[in-house]
């Protein structure tokens, strides 16, 4: 590969100049304003198939194809700079695709653009950790901030949600703002009445594996019965794949008095669905699949295209553990996004010795909390959530758990003694 840099007074004296020496195959390899004109840097008896394994192995080093245009004539317009810089791909049909045509020119970004880039990021990385640092100093400067985050992160909180809801918390009495931090909280978790997802009377139930899905299709069926009636609901099960799921949601159907469906994929569903129409409440139970499994990637789609069907209006509610980390939280969430969850199921709720990563991720995530779950008693482990009553738990999980780090500290104190 031969490798020239061109300066010239105008970009269109540059490609002239480039053309004339390596011409129509050169490729542009980078191009930069400076003092008194634009520099090219062009290159000729490239090795394409090198330069395609190179963007294959550096997908932020993007090419992309434009048309060679004629710039030998006097009368052609010049081409701004700005123009010169590298473009996104421009979308190309199968048959050019993985190609370099003759008379085209590939442009990629220029070795001293990418350095730029890099300490571009490095700036912007050192500005944000010095942000933070002089909002954590300036939190430590209010004593009352310093003690509304550390009772935030005393719950679970995530840090940087604590110190974000610290920053309001202003200067004065330190009584007159105690339960701030925790309004603060509650006013940030979204929740959404059940009575007000009455309409969807088409609810499916997603959620990563062992959340308690089945458990928690049981309660609502069972309240729906209470409320309209056994013959006016209707269960239908997906998950074929676990070993006894059918058996399970089997008893909890013939306990409930209600009929129980088997499909195995979202065309069954739809056909389950609409011999269920004259049924006013109905319960879809799907599997728990794990987040590599291809059947889950095919399924979410397909239960929010029957979101869409008039015929079925089937809503989608989103099932997760309160008793595992945050970052597991929001990962359930975005993996089960393409269903378009309406609002989410909170369960094992009684398990979990700190509510603060639950709520975090609820609040990150955006999606409405509904329902918390709190035991397997069917239907009574079931309640409506309620902002407020979720922070407070939160404050009573938080107090029992230092409890119980008290208690197991002076037992450990005692067998040492």
């Amino acid at each position: 590969m031969k490798i020239k840099r061109y300066f010239a007074p105008t970009m269109r004296e540059a490609m002239r100049r480039v053309r004339e020496e390596q011409g129509a195959d050169a490729v542009i390899l980078g191009s930069e304003s400076r003092d008194g004109g634009i520099e090219v840097v062009a290159a000729v008896d490239y090795d394409e198939a090198l330069l395609q394994q190179a963007v294959r192995r550096e997908p932020s080093r993007r090419l992309s194809e434009a048309p060679l245009t004629p710039i030998a004539d006097d009368d052609a317009p010049s081409t701004p700079p700005s123009e010169s810089r590298p473009r996104e791909p421009a979308a190309t049909t199968s048959g050019e695709r993985g190609s370099t045509r003759r008379g085209q020119l590939v442009w990629a970004q220029d070795p001293q653009l990418k350095r730029l880039q890099e300490e571009m990021q490095g700036v912007r990385r050192m500005l944000s950790e010095t942000l933070s640092q002089q909002t954590e100093a300036a939190l430590r400067a209010h004593p009352q901030r310093a003690r509304a985050m550390r009772s935030l992160e005393a719950l679970g909180i995530d840090h940087e949600l604590a110190r974000e809801l610290a920053a309001h918390v202003p200067d004065g009495d330190p009584s007159k703002h105690r339960n701030l931090p925790l309004s603060l909280l509650a006013k940030r978790l979204k929740t959404v009445n059940p009575l007000q997802l009455a309409r969807a009377t088409r609810l499916a139930l997603v959620g990563p594996t062992g959340a308690g899905k089945t458990t928690t299709l049981a309660k609502l069926a069972a309240k729906a019965v209470a409320d309209v009636g056994a013959r006016n609901v209707a269960l239908i099960t997906m998950d074929g794949h676990r070993a006894g799921a059918e058996a399970q949601i089997g008893v909890y159907a013939r306990l409930l008095g209600v009929p129980l469906r088997v499909v195995r994929d979202a065309k069954e569903l739809r056909a389950a669905l609409l011999a269920c129409a004259d049924c006013s409440h109905v319960f879809v139970d799907t599997a728990g699949l794990g987040p590599n499994d291809q059947r889950l990637a095919r399924l979410l789609p397909e239960l929010a295209r029957l979101g869409n069907d008039p015929d079925i209006a089937l809503c989608s509610l989103l099932v997760l553990p309160a008793n595992v980390q945050r970052d597991d939280l929001i990962s359930a969430s975005a993996r089960f996004a393409p269903a378009r969850p309406m609002a989410v199921v909170l369960t094992k709720v009684d398990e979990s010795t700190r509510l603060g990563p639950a709520i975090s991720a609820l609040i990150g995530c955006g999606l409405p909390l509904a329902w918390l779950a709190d035991g397997q008693g069917v239907p009574r482990d079931i309640h409506r959530a309620r902002a407020g009553d979720v922070v407070m738990r939160a404050v009573w999980h938080a107090r029992d758990a230092r409890q119980r780090e008290s208690t197991l500290e002076r037992s450990q104190e005692s067998a040492h003694a």
